[in-house]
């Protein structure tokens, strides 16, 4: 008992060191990280289905998933989400080799 209270009153060599070293060398400041502003692009202002649906709608014959991801820079599994989320309302369909084209409107005649 009379060594730990030795070493408690000396204070250990870790802690001899460290108060030395924080004399000499400046406090760290901390500062947050510089905000990214996002270019304009054909998403801008407006949601993930919006955006999706409306490069669709521009296209003529139709767009593939990688050029989606690519234009909107969303990954995969986000696109995924949102292209099936537009195919259960019924706002686009899948073309010949999975290309997504602009749902036509059925018209039935009575």
């Amino acid at each position: 008992m009379a060594a730990r209270n030795e070493v408690l009153d000396r204070g250990n060599l870790f802690s001899k060191i460290h108060t030395a070293l924080a004399g000499i060398t400046p406090k760290a400041v901390w500062s947050h990280r510089p905000s990214v502003r996002r270019q304009a692009g054909p998403c801008s202002g407006k949601t993930g289905s919006t955006c999706v649906l409306h490069l669709i709608q521009a296209s003529e014959k139709g767009v593939h998933p990688a050029v989606l991801s690519e234009m909107t820079g969303y990954d995969r599994p986000r696109l995924d989400k949102i292209l099936q989320r537009l195919f259960r309302r019924g706002q686009i369909m899948v073309g010949y080799g999975g290309l997504y084209t602009e749902a036509k409107p059925l018209h039935f005649e009575a």
